[in-house]
Order: structure tokens, then C-alpha cells, then sequence
């Protein structure tokens, strides 16, 4: 059984290496950026996503660009925008209560969600891997442009698939939970395991991470000199605190 200094310092080496990752984007990994989406329902403005415009399909191509947005809750501000700018539009959440749909031409809505190891799945839920959603909707051997992914942890288990599943996936854009539904003592392993998974992305799946955002009512950890704060916070309450969204674009 580790002490509890040891667990702490373990703690805040895993936090100085997010800071690392998060304070290293690579700028010039995307020529044209733009921000989509975006609500001011928390009385801030949320539901911001950065994509990459340098390789997005146009709409005057022979397919329109291809978009796969998992998480809406109530926010369709960037499928919306997505599908206005000409891409086809899959949206994905079984929790909220709809069910599958046609929402607009080039725009479908599906009451499903990706295989997750959170705690609070519902068994009423249809949960698919990644590949199985792609061979449902006749997409296996088609171009992913953009995969926005805001899943309250699942996107770890989506992280830590087969190469294959990247390989046709021309951007990623996600929110990250790194330290959300872990048990205590697990929480540098588990944590240790998610951190390396993200810099997976960037050196064995060739996507290069070009955009960084704080989530508004998440703390700001590059910000901080030291976490001292740190030891004083239960792991319930410091899995709230760390919320980032990371944009990947394949090189």
C-alpha cells in the first residue's frame, strides 16, 4: 500500500505531465482553425469545438465531409453548424431521451452511445464500440473528416482501440475527464494509463494535437505554480476539476 505522500506526489507528477501535453499544441499542425458551436446556457460560453478547416472536405467535393458527434445532451450547436457548412451529420446520445431520428437532410440523430466503463450506465442504453456504430450505418470503409466526442469519460475506452479504428479518422476533437470515475486506490494507474493513451495519439497514431481550451468551469492547471491545493481534495471533487477539450488533426 503506497503512503499517502507517495500516492500524493504520484498524484502530482500525473498532474505535471497533463500540463506538459496540454501546454505543448503544435500551432502549426493546422494552417486555418475555427471555433463551432458554442451555448451560453451556464450563464458561460460552452459547447465550443476547434476543427481544422486545412483538409475538411468542401461541401462542392464528391462527398460531403463526414462528421460523428457523440454527447449532445441539449446542445446541437455544432451539428447544426456542421450540417450548414455541408457536411453529413451522425449524432449520438442515448441519454437523452429521444429516439433515433431524421433531424434534417444530411443530418441523423441515433439513441446510441460507445461501450464505456463508467458507472452509471442505464441498461435501457444501446452501447456499440466504434466499429460497430461505423458497420451499422454502412460506414466502414468511409472517411471519418471530424469525430467530436463529449461522453463524461467513455472516451477512454474509445482511446484505447486498435490503430485500425484511426486510421480513417481526419480529426478528433474531444473533452477529457483524466481523472473521473477512479477509485482511490487506483488513481495513479488508472490516471497513468489515460495520460499515455493520449499521447498515443500523437506518436504511434499520427495526430497532432493543434488546439487546447479550458472547459469554463473547470480549473486552469497551467495557470497553477504548484498543487498544493491538491492534497486538500477529495478524489469525488478533483475528478470535477480537470476538464480539458483537445483538438487532434491527422498529419
Amino acid at each position: 500500500m503506497l503512503s499517502t505522500s507517495t500516492r500524493r506526489n504520484g498524484d502530482f507528477g500525473l498532474l505535471q505531465s497533463l500540463v506538459d501535453l496540454i501546454s505543448d499544441p503544435q500551432k502549426d499542425a493546422c494552417g486555418s482553425t475555427e471555433d463551432v458551436g458554442g451555448n451560453w446556457d451556464f450563464g458561460f460560453l460552452d459547447g465550443v469545438w476547434t476543427i481544422c478547416l486545412d483538409n475538411l472536405r468542401s461541401p462542392k467535393a464528391s462527398k460531403n465531409c463526414l462528421v460523428y458527434s457523440f454527447g449532445i445532451g441539449n446542445d446541437w450547436s455544432f451539428d447544426d453548424a456542421m450540417h450548414d457548412a455541408g457536411c453529413e451529420v451522425y449524432s449520438f446520445d442515448p441519454t437523452i431521451n429521444k429516439p433515433s431520428h431524421k433531424r434534417s437532410d444530411r443530418h441523423w440523430f441515433y439513441d446510441w452511445g460507445l461501450v464505456t466503463d463508467v458507472p452509471y450506465i442505464r441498461k435501457e442504453w444501446t452501447l456499440l464500440t466504434f466499429e460497430e456504430i461505423r458497420e451499422r450505418l454502412g460506414h466502414k470503409k468511409w472517411f471519418i473528416d471530424v469525430v467530436k466526442m463529449d461522453v463524461e469519460g467513455a472516451e477512454w475506452r474509445f482511446l484505447d482501440s486498435s490503430t485500425a479504428v484511426f486510421d480513417n479518422i481526419g480529426q478528433l476533437t474531444l473533452e477529457i475527464h483524466p481523472f473521473r470515475h477512479i477509485k482511490q486506490n487506483r488513481t495513479i494507474e488508472i490516471a497513468a494509463e489515460r495520460l499515455s493513451l493520449l499521447k498515443r495519439l500523437r506518436t504511434e497514431l499520427d495526430m497532432k494535437l493543434f488546439h487546447v481550451r479550458k472547459n469554463p468551469a473547470a480549473l486552469d492547471l497551467v495557470a497553477l505554480s504548484n498543487f498544493s491545493w491538491f492534497t486538500n481534495l477529495t478524489p469525488a471533487a478533483y475528478q470535477k476539476e480537470i476538464l480539458y477539450e483537445l483538438s487532434f488533426v491527422r498529419i
